[in-house]
């Protein structure tokens, strides 16, 4: 019985220091979860980012993109790539403004909705992010990603393990097969 206990307690300890750690690598932008909730990421730092990624945008590409998207405005592809091209160079508030025109023309694209969920949660707004998984579960409750990201807020942001387990039961439940599974 013993020795039952400490198998499932180390490897679950094993499981979470894995899962944290992998999250961490794969969301750079995501928030540390151990934290304490006094510690704020400043304005300044977040400037800073922006600024070391602008080097790293297309500028050409972002006035062709930019030119065609007024020229075309029932067309969500520009505004897309302009969404994806700002969420590439981490700089997450001008990729809300163009993936959400986009998803405006797009409403039912759950993939779009994801990246623009991405785009709200890494800009330090997981309320807009969290009501955005919500709307998309709504649209499809089978969701993958959404039902994955939305776990991994719960957990990590909210700290609500109930709620983040849930999530993440229910997407092995519903796509056992899955990369999100």
């Amino acid at each position: 019985m013993k020795r039952d206990l400490l198998f499932f307690v180390s490897g679950l300890s094993f499981g979470v220091a894995t899962g944290y750690f992998l999250f961490r690598a794969l969301l750079p932008g995501f928030s540390n979860p151990f934290a304490s909730s006094s510690s704020v990421v400043s304005s300044s730092s977040i400037g800073l980012n922006e600024q070391r990624a602008s080097s790293e945008l297309d500028q050409e590409e972002v006035k062709r993109l930019e030119a065609k998207a007024e020229s075309e405005l029932d067309n969500p592809v520009p505004r897309t790539e302009l969404g994806r091209l700002y969420m590439d160079a981490r700089r997450y508030s001008e990729a809300i403004v163009w993936l959400e025109a986009s998803v405006k023309l797009e409403p039912y694209d759950l993939h779009l909705r994801n990246q623009l969920a991405l785009c709200y949660h890494n800009a330090q707004n997981s309320d807009s992010a969290i009501a955005l998984y919500e709307e998309t579960l709504r649209l499809d409750p089978n969701h993958p990603a959404s039902l994955l990201s939305l776990g991994r807020i719960k957990l990590y942001v909210q700290r609500d393990i109930q709620g983040g387990l849930a999530m993440w039961e229910r997407l092995i439940d519903v796509a056992p097969g899955s990369a999100e599974a």
